[in-house]
């Protein structure tokens, strides 16, 4: 069975149109979800369908993030010091 990945629901429609564009979409990950994406694995989300697993990232310094300038006061809160890891996802194309 495929492992499920949840985003914001705010976040769904930007990311269901870069995904229509061919584009990669990003998400981070804190706490116990830290170690559960590997790359080349397939996920599934209920609003995007299935998604490839391109690269995962791992990382400890919040200023290393690579979108550290978008991120929101709450995302950096979240974040704080902690081991955090930055996905990047890609539509699963089939067949």
């Amino acid at each position: 069975m495929k492992k499920t990945i949840s985003f914001p629901e705010g976040e769904t429609k930007q990311l269901k149109q870069r995904l229509g564009a061919g584009k990669p979409i990003y998400t981070t990950r804190v706490a116990n979800e830290v170690g559960k994406y590997k790359k080349n694995a397939v996920v599934n989300n209920s609003v995007l369908g299935p998604l490839k697993v391109k690269n995962v990232v791992t990382l400890n310094d919040i200023k290393k993030h690579p979108f550290f300038k978008d991120l929101t006061k709450k995302q950096l809160k979240m974040i704080g010091d902690q081991k955090y890891q930055v996905i990047e996802l890609e539509k699963h194309k089939t067949g």
